[in-house]
């Protein structure tokens, strides 16, 4: 029943965007040899542009939005945009079956899911987008779909669900920026929901809060790993596992 910094306010977002310079704030390789890169000033645009898109579609504070992604450039924008509005993040990697990722995301009604629509694995291009009907059947409260072409690819023909408002990233990255405001959440507000193995039984929730993570991934980065501004921070793992939120949080450290 602890409370912690009762009171205080902040957005973990803005922790992670207040540079907004030309340094790079990310590089991305691909398995077949995409390269890109964002600066902390491009990445910023991308997600003032995806946080009105969310807003748009009706997110709000405590929503639930859901990605089925790689680690991509785009996971990251995503992943900010929800958080700078107040919704909960939750993500399954696509390597993740269909079943694994039911078996999570069920548990926690989305309101959003974000979806790419291939990913590459030893040599390999595999289809994502072909599973979506089926995800859609199982979980009811998912009513609008953002869908992402890999970087560098066009996107793979689907059928759309009835009842399904979509989403296209390249739209959505055609839109004119909106002003992002800030608005600061409680030291425990919601930020995102990870899951255990489900080696005993099927997964469960985790809540992770957004002060707590902000302290401690600042703690264990810049005093523990001795992460420093402008260096190259880089962590072999999926969107499902919770390592990849460590990394995304080295942006608060400009790495």
């Amino acid at each position: 029943g602890a409370k912690w910094f009762s009171g205080a306010k902040l957005n973990f977002a803005e922790n992670l965007l207040r540079y907004r310079d030309d340094s790079i704030a990310i590089k991305f390789y691909g398995e077949d040899h995409v390269y890109r890169e964002l600066t902390y000033t491009q990445l910023y645009i991308e997600v003032e542009k995806f946080a009105a898109a969310l807003k748009g579609i009706g997110v709000q504070k405590g929503d639930r939005v859901v990605a089925y992604m790689p680690s991509i450039s785009e996971t990251v924008v995503a992943f900010l945009a929800s958080a700078s509005i107040g919704a909960i993040w939750s993500s399954c990697s696509p390597d993740f079956g269909v079943n694994g990722l039911i078996e999570r995301f069920a548990q926690i009604k989305p309101k959003v899911l974000i979806l790419c629509d291939r990913y590459y694995y030893n040599g390999k291009e595999i289809n994502v987008v072909n599973r979506l009907s089926n995800i859609l059947k199982k979980i009811r409260s998912i009513k609008n779909v953002v869908l992402i072409n890999y970087p560098g690819k066009k996107h793979i023909k689907f059928i759309k669900n009835k009842g399904i408002k979509f989403e296209f990233w390249k739209n959505i990255k055609k839109l004119k920026p909106k002003k992002l405001e800030f608005k600061r959440f409680d030291f425990d507000h919601e930020l995102a929901i990870l899951y255990s193995s489900g080696t005993t039984g099927k997964p469960k929730c985790i809540c992770h809060r957004s002060g707590g993570v902000l302290l401690q991934h600042l703690k264990e980065h810049q005093l523990q790993s001795e992460i420093k501004e402008n260096d190259n921070v880089f962590y072999f793992t999926t969107c499902g596992w919770m390592m990849w939120n460590w990394l995304i949080s080295s942006l608060a450290s400009k790495a």
